[in-house]
Formats: C-alpha cells, structure tokens, sequence
C-alpha cells in the first residue's frame, strides 16, 4: 500500500505540473497574441533611460547607476515581470484560460500574429514613414473608431503608462529624488501613449477591411476577454510594486 501510495503520488504531482504548463504555455501565448508580452520587453530599456535620465541630472554616478539598475532589473525587469504575471494570471484568471485560449483559434489570430511580427521586423524609420503617410490621408470615421475600441479593448498604451510611471518612481527613489503627482504623471502619459498606440494600429491593421476589424475588435470586446485584460492589468500593478 505504501508503495502505490507513492506511486499515486508521484503521478499526482506530474499531472499538476502538466496541467500548470499547459496554462502557463496558454497563458504565454495569449499574452503574445495581446501584445503585452512586447509591452513587458520593453521594460529593460524603460529602466536604462530613467537610470540615464538620473546620471545626466548628476543624481546618480556611473558606479551607482550600475548597482540601481541591476536591482531594480531583478525586481521590474522583463524577465521578472512577465514571471510574476504569467504566475498571477495562473493563480487569478484560472477559469478564464479554456475560454481565452480560444482565442489563438480565432479565424483572425494567425493574421494578427503575423502582421504583429512583420511590425516588430520593420525598422523605426520606415514604421514612422509610414506612419506619416498614413496620417496625412486620413481614416474612415468607421476605421478611427474601430481603432478606438480596439485600444479600449486591449489597453496596451495604459498597461505601457502603468509600467513606465512605476519604473520612473522606483528609479528616482533609488537615486533620493522625490517624484510628485503620480497619478498625473500616469494620465499625462496615458493620454501621449495612446496617440502612439492609435497610429501603429492603424499601421498594423492597415490590410484588414473594416469588416474583418471588426471581427476582431467584437471578439476582444466579449466578457471573458475583458475579464482576463482586468486581471493582467492587476498582475502588472502588482509586479511594478
């Protein structure tokens, strides 16, 4: 008895880890999908211009700027934040994950990936070029709008806000500096970032008809995404802090 006991056990464990990937696994995917993965991979580079921005206001040398942003990077870095998170959402969001993994089965998701990737392989200059094209001949009252709740639905220029506000706090703390109106900060932030956000959207959906937008749009808009958005809103404050 003892030894099937074990052997019962054991196999326990192994399906709880199997089952535990296969979230985290869905999870990751998701979260690719969203955008937000490229969000957390920015952080690296959000907490060396805050550090910068410290060293060239002679509030921090060179030898303690090193020693901020090695710490700060172990607790807000990308690889830190996007393990709590991916944690978080497995321990919050666990009864949304079969919903929103069907996500990745959505007629327009394998579009969507692809047109994401071929955004992140597209130099700066020639986004932007683009970009400027684009605003000068102007959008559809029917596209700007589906661009609008599109940016409701999957608010990645306010998830980008909160996580670069939180990283502006923790470094100018580090460096003794006191940082006021925190939360005018985020808004003002918000406001510049959604501008941006608008734009590469426009850019990156640029080839999908209204219709097919709207597809899209109507799908990221249903409760269980919604639900699941509100908690990696939540998993982020809660790994910034």
């Amino acid at each position: 008895m003892p030894k099937i006991r074990k052997v019962l056990a054991t196999a326990l464990l192994l399906l709880v880890s199997v089952i535990t990937s296969n979230i985290a696994l869905a999870n990751s995917a998701v979260l690719d999908l969203l955008q937000v993965n490229s969000a957390i991979k920015s952080l690296d580079a959000t907490i060396d211009a805050f550090v910068q921005h410290q060293i060239d206001a002679g509030n921090l040398s060179s030898a303690d700027a090193k020693a901020v942003s090695n710490n700060i990077s172990a607790k807000m870095g990308s690889k830190a934040v996007q393990r709590k998170l991916e944690r978080y959402l497995a321990n919050n969001a666990s009864t949304l994950n079969g919903q929103v993994a069907n996500l990745l089965n959505h007629p327009m998701a394998d579009r969507v990936k692809t047109y994401q990737q071929k955004l992140k392989q597209t130099h700066t200059s020639k986004v932007d070029r683009n970009l400027n094209k684009i605003k000068r001949l102007g959008h559809s009252k029917k596209r700007s709008e589906l661009i609008r709740r599109l940016n409701k639905a999957v608010p990645l220029a306010n998830f980008a806000a909160i996580e670069q506000t939180a990283i502006e706090q923790a470094v100018a703390e580090a460096a003794n500096q006191s940082i006021s109106d925190g939360a005018n900060r985020l808004a003002s932030r918000n406001k510049q970032l959604i501008s941006r956000a608008s734009a590469l959207n426009h850019y990156t959906y640029r080839f999908f008809s209204d219709q097919q937008l709207e597809d899209w749009v109507s799908r990221l808009e249903q409760d269980d995404i919604q639900r699941y958005v509100k908690q990696i809103r939540n998993g982020l404050a809660a790994a910034l802090k």
